[in-house]
């Protein structure tokens, strides 16, 4: 009797047992069902029956990371409160979460709350992530730039995308593009030169990081290096307008350069001559009083005939372009073609003079076009110009 009992007792919680393993079995695989579905809604973009599916998930199985994914397809459906609320209970649980940080970080941003949104996406880049720690860590950051510019935070944006390009492995050639960008908006054309050089040793033939290079190369006088990067990004498919034009200042300000050691001394004469010519004109018509030679007055092949523009004539000039046109003065009756040829300290201190005018005017007169232009870049870029 006993015996049977017991034997009947196991029976009966073995059969017990596997009924609870089968049901909890069922609970377990509609709870991944509903994930899965809840998963495949967000991707559709559908994010209120990704809500349901979701809800239905958890109802089954209490699981972080459906808790998660609940809280993104609130955030996306606009319920900010409640994916906030969920997130706030998750980051409690898992601080370091990087995924839990990101989510936080882009409520705070959507409601332009700056402090929160940068205190946690910091803490998602520095936070745990399940796999790719580093492409997650870099792509947060890059979201982190974005939000700051939005903010008009140019300075914070500036200093973490220092940080996101010292961080950029060397064959991530779509980062350092990226990046690259960053700095030139921000105006560090050196930098962001820098960025396209790396993102071209991976990937030669990259169009943006060709363009990017050629822009940065231009705006940090180094026009040489311009000019190869814009012939090798043409070269490559459909004319883009901006580069074919920035190829023709780029051939413009190369033809202007009265300083340039690639050319024979002769040559350099011939421009340094055109271009103090063309200073002394720019001065005159900014009110400057000029002693301009009959041949830079209006004559066949004058300077003013190779370049026509027009400017302000201010009726009292300042006294730095009256200084300048007396230095222009006293320094033309020395100005030849033999005489800049044989005299390198001539056609030096007649470019320093020509440069000076150029700069000087624009500040009175505005920007200037044509071969001032020219001038005008060889002259703010310095000692930074190849030659």
């Amino acid at each position: 009797m006993i015996i049977s009992l017991v034997a009947l007792g196991a029976a009966l919680f073995s059969l017990t047992w596997f009924l609870t393993h089968r049901f909890e079995q069922h609970r377990q695989a509609l709870a991944v069902q509903w994930f899965d579905a809840g998963q495949q809604a967000l991707a559709n973009s559908q994010p209120r029956e990704a809500i349901s599916d979701l809800r239905s998930a958890l109802f089954y199985r209490d699981d972080d990371l459906y808790r998660l994914r609940l809280a993104e397809a609130l955030a996306a459906a606009n319920y900010t409160d409640q994916a906030k609320a969920y997130l706030l209970n998750l980051w409690e649980e898992r601080p370091g979460s990087g995924n839990i940080n990101l989510e936080l970080a882009r409520i705070a941003a959507t409601q332009n709350n700056m402090s929160e949104a940068v205190r946690y996406y910091h803490g998602a880049i520095y936070g745990v992530w399940d796999s790719d720690a580093l492409q997650h860590r870099l792509e947060t950051r890059l979201e982190l730039i974005h939000f700051l510019l939005q903010q008009n935070q140019k300075a914070l944006a500036y200093a973490e995308t220092t940080s996101l390009a010292a961080s950029i492995p060397p064959d991530n050639p779509r980062l350092h593009t990226q990046a690259g960008e960053l700095f030139a908006q921000s105006g560090d054309s050196g930098s962001a030169l820098a960025q396209f050089q790396l993102a071209l040793r991976h990937d030669p033939r990259s169009f943006p990081a060709l363009a990017g290079a050629a822009n940065a190369a231009f705006a940090s006088g180094e026009y040489r290096r311009a000019k190869q990067y814009l012939e090798e990004a043409l070269g490559q498919g459909p004319r883009d307008p901006s580069l074919l034009k920035l190829l023709e200042q780029t051939d413009l300000v190369l033809a202007s350069d009265p300083l340039d050691r690639h050319l024979p001394r002769v040559q350099r004469a011939q421009r340094a001559l055109l271009a103090f010519d063309q200073s002394g004109i720019r001065l005159q018509q900014c009110g400057a009083p000029v002693a301009l030679p009959p041949t830079a007055n209006g004559k066949k092949g004058s300077a003013n005939n190779v370049i026509a523009n027009s400017y302000p004539n201010p009726n009292h000039p300042n006294s730095d372009l009256v200084a300048l046109a007396a230095e222009w003065n006293n320094l033309r009756p020395k100005m030849n073609v033999r005489a800049l040829s044989l005299n390198s300290d001539l056609l030096e201190n007649s470019a320093d003079l020509i440069f000076r005018i150029e700069q000087a005017t624009a500040k009175t007169c505005g920007t200037p076009t044509g071969l001032d232009w020219a001038l005008l870049q060889l002259a703010n870029h310095g000692s930074e110009v190849e030659r």
